[in-house]
């Protein structure tokens, strides 16, 4: 069997050229965001992550496609990224919430629910969209993309370590 990408918001940018270059290596790629991927033979299963039971719904779908997988190498990829044109000093409570919840909860979901179930040479990558070639002052920070640049942990089966994210700093194996 291919192996599986499943990747977060390969609707567009980032995430499509990604999601194109796991096609043409080969592997079975999967979408997981609100709108379609543009790139030919990539599969969408439309999903919200900031809707609980959108994601919900999307982590037992996906769960059962590793499980069925026969063992094949699981790539997930976290790209899905919410950012508001918003300031420090003005930020709505609800429009945190929803921040956190496509850049933090959704993505938890989605580990807590496939990394027990990954084989080895799988593999969990964050990227961080919003990091990329940017600085932030506090004056122009956006408080819910700043709050939701918190290191985040994963699991890599194929080292048996952790991977720690920072946004500033990438990927560091412990």
């Amino acid at each position: 069997m291919d192996p599986i990408a499943i990747l977060t918001g390969a609707s567009s940018g980032i995430g499509a050229a990604a999601a194109e270059q796991f096609v043409e290596h080969g592997y079975t790629v999967i979408n997981v965001s609100r709108r379609d991927c543009p790139v030919p033979g990539v599969e969408t299963l439309a999903t919200d992550l900031a809707d609980e039971q959108s994601a919900s719904q999307t982590c037992a779908t996906l769960a059962s496609r590793v499980a069925d997988a026969g063992g094949a190498p699981v790539c997930l990829v976290h790209n899905a990224s919410l950012m508001l044109k918003d300031r420090c000093d003005t930020t709505e409570d609800a429009d945190l919430s929803l921040v956190l919840a496509v850049n933090v909860v959704g993505i938890n979901a989605l580990n807590r629910s496939l990394l027990p179930l990954m084989p080895a040479r799988s593999s969990v990558l964050a990227q961080r969209n919003a990091s990329i070639g940017e600085s932030l002052s506090f004056e122009a920070a956006s408080t819910a993309e700043t709050v939701s640049r918190t290191p985040r942990v994963a699991y890599s089966p194929q080292t048996s370590s952790r991977v720690v994210w920072n946004a500033s700093f990438g990927p560091r194996e412990c």
